[in-house]
């Protein structure tokens, strides 16, 4: 971790970053005026930690992807997870509503002209970035190194600034059309006290490197930004992160509010419940009926530990379908692997694999769990089959 300035505060006195509110509309659970910018900051870096926490598999493909460890995946992300809406410390977004809570800042003739989304894009590559350069260049750091650096981290949190689904501008007004020095002292202590508080792991040598930020960041960004969209929106349920005004120290808050949230709100999406598959019983046990040679093969080729590849070619009829079943079951059975996907060439044929598999997929799973089958094309509401599969109905 970087050595940062000290950040404590004067006794007595609150922390500039909670003047500042970071929910103040919408139905919420509770009569507070607003939800703490600071305190959404954390529970939607919270949802992030349980996300990836709670699906080591698909974190540590994440990681392997980033030639990273997963732990060091982890905290990095859930540090960059809490910057993502540095752009609310802007005044001119303070403006857009008035909570009654007598310590938040006053508003100022700023317009919100530009969204907060791009605007914390921008004071980050803009403000804490070239703080941040400053810092390391005084510790001795090459100034030829850290301009790989400074390209990687302004790819790496553009995933989390995009926290609404696309990625944002990265030029506009001045800083100043937008934010008071006020609200930059405010935005770089809640900086320094979120490192200080998630203690991230920062990949120096990987973030120094420009070809690890083209062959294996940039591929990764559409993935890295999609857990950054759904953290944001899982974090932002107020049914759940209730509404909070009065400030508590950061890391009360972290412990006894926001992860417990967090795991609530993961729990009751079901996105973390994977029911483990069953053991694969053998082709004619599966499908009832004796194998071709495509299906045999497939019933008995040794496996590999880790990424592989089976190519099925065989004439009309020969069963590639139940021998890819076949491999997959294998495959989940011995936890390589936590779902299936198919990707079919046309609308027709897809509906067609659906219902095929409709009568399948739950053999895959015990006869008590409730596996997903989705239909993932842009017409399947058109689909009488998937709007069935869709419609409330009694369990037996």
């Amino acid at each position: 971790m970087e050595q940062r300035p000290d950040t404590a505060e004067p006794a007595g006195e609150i922390p500039l970053y909670f003047r500042y509110w970071g929910k103040a509309d919408g139905e919420r659970s509770t009569n507070a005026p607003c939800h703490l910018l600071p305190f959404h900051a954390l529970d939607v870096a919270a949802v992030g930690q349980v996300l990836l926490e709670g699906a080591p598999t698909r974190t540590r493909q994440l990681a392997d992807s980033l030639h990273m460890d997963a732990e060091t995946l982890v905290s990095f992300f859930v540090y960059s997870l809490a910057l993502h809406d540095l752009g609310k410390f802007a005044r001119s977004f303070q403006g857009l509503a008035r909570p009654q809570t007598p310590f938040l800042v006053q508003p100022a003739a700023l317009p919100y002209s530009e969204r907060h989304d791009s605007l914390g894009a921008r004071v980050w590559n803009e403000h804490l970035l070239p703080l941040r350069r400053e810092q390391r260049l005084q510790a001795g750091a090459s100034r030829l190194d850290l301009m790989d650096e400074d390209d990687a981290l302004c790819l790496w949190m553009g995933c989390f600034f995009g926290h609404h689904g696309k990625p944002v501008q990265g030029h506009g007004a001045p800083l100043s059309a937008a934010f008071l020095e006020e609200d930059l002292r405010a935005l770089e202590a809640f900086d320094r006290a979120a490192e200080g508080l998630l203690q991230p792991a920062w990949p120096r040598e990987l973030l120094g490197d420009e070809a690890w930020r083209k062959e294996a960041l940039a591929p990764a960004s559409w993935q890295v930004a999609g857990l950054a969209v759904l953290a944001d929106w899982l974090g932002s349920n107020a049914g759940i992160f209730a509404y909070q005004a009065e400030p508590v120290p950061l890391e009360q808050y972290w412990n006894e509010t926001a992860l417990p949230r967090a795991h609530r709100a993961l729990a009751e999406t079901g996105l973390l419940h994977r029911p483990h598959p069953v053991s694969y019983p053998g082709f004619t046990s599966a499908f009832g009926f004796q194998p071709t040679p495509l299906q045999a093969w497939a019933e008995t080729v040794p496996l590999a530990e880790g990424p592989q590849l089976f190519l099925l070619e065989d004439i009309t009829g020969a069963g590639k379908t139940e021998a890819a079943l076949t491999l997959a079951h294998r495959l989940l059975a011995e936890r390589q692997h936590e779902g299936l996907y198919f990707g079919l060439p046309t609308m027709a044929t897809s509906n067609a694999m659906y219902r095929r598999l409709g009568g399948y997929y739950r053999r895959l799973y015990p006869s008590d769990t409730e596996p997903s089958l989705i239909l993932a094309h842009g017409a399947r509401d058109l689909n009488e089959t998937f709007r069935q599969s869709c419609s409330p109905h009694p369990r037996g």
